[in-house]
C-alpha cells in the first residue's frame, strides 16, 4: 500500500481492507482510491460520480454506479472480494440494507465482503464550520440521499444489518480512526 494520500490517522480502515482484499476486487465507494487498490491490486473501482461533487477532485473510478441500485450484469458473480469501505454510514438504514443485498450479487462463490464503518459520534452540524474552512461541505448531498456521515451506526446495529441480509461474519475487528472508533468486518454470503 502506498500510503494514506493525506488521510493521516484514517489509515486503520485502509490497512484492514488491504489485509483482507484478495483475488478479483470490487472497490465500492472508492472515492480517490487513497489506498491505491486499483493500482496495486488490480481492483475495479466503483463510485456514483467522476468528480467529487462537494470537494471538486477527480475520482479514480472504472464504473459509475450507485450501489443502492441493482448491479449491472457484467459485475455479477465476478469478485472474490468486495470492499464496502466507509460507505454505509453515509446512507439511511434502508439504503444500507439495499446496498448490502446488491453487493451479494457481485461476489463469486466463496467470495468475501469487507466492510469498514466508522462510529463517528461527533455532531456533524457542529463540525460544519471547521470543515468549511478547508473547503469540505460535510452536510451537502453529493448523491441523492447521501451526505457526510449521515448517521452513526453502533457496532451491534452494524452486526444486525449484516446478518439480516444473509451474510455470516468471519472477522469482526475494532478499528481506531484517530478521532473516533470503528469496525472492520469480513463476511461471506450464507448460501
Amino acid at each position: 500500500m502506498s500510503g494514506s494520500n493525506g488521510h493521516g490517522d484514517l489509515c486503520a480502515h485502509f490497512l484492514f481492507q488491504w489485509e483482507w482484499a484478495n483475488g478479483r476486487i470490487l472497490n465500492v465507494g472508492c472515492d480517490c482510491d487513497p489506498a491505491e487498490f486499483r493500482r496495486d491490486k488490480g481492483a475495479v473501482n466503483m463510485d456514483v460520480m467522476r468528480v467529487h461533487k462537494t470537494m471538486g477532485y477527480p475520482l479514480k473510478i472504472d464504473v459509475i454506479h450507485d450501489v443502492r441500485d441493482p448491479l449491472p450484469d457484467d459485475l455479477k458473480g465476478r469478485f472474490d472480494t468486495v470492499i464496502f469501505g466507509d460507505v454505509i454510514e453515509h446512507m439511511t438504514e434502508e439504503d444500507g440494507l439495499k446496498s448490502l443485498r446488491n453487493l451479494k450479487e457481485a461476489l463469486a462463490p466463496k467470495g468475501h465482503l469487507v466492510i469498514t464503518c466508522p462510529h463517528d459520534f461527533r455532531d456533524q452540524k457542529a463540525l460544519e464550520p471547521y470543515y468549511a474552512k478547508v473547503g469540505i461541505k460535510i452536510l451537502e448531498e453529493y448523491a441523492p440521499g447521501v451526505t457526510g456521515h449521515h448517521r452513526v451506526i453502533p457496532p451491534l446495529e452494524l452486526m444486525r444489518m449484516i446478518e439480516s441480509v444473509g451474510y455470516g461474519i468471519d472477522v469482526w475487528k475494532p478499528l481506531n480512526y484517530g478521532f473516533f472508533r470503528g469496525t472492520g468486518v469480513v463476511c461471506e454470503v450464507i448460501w
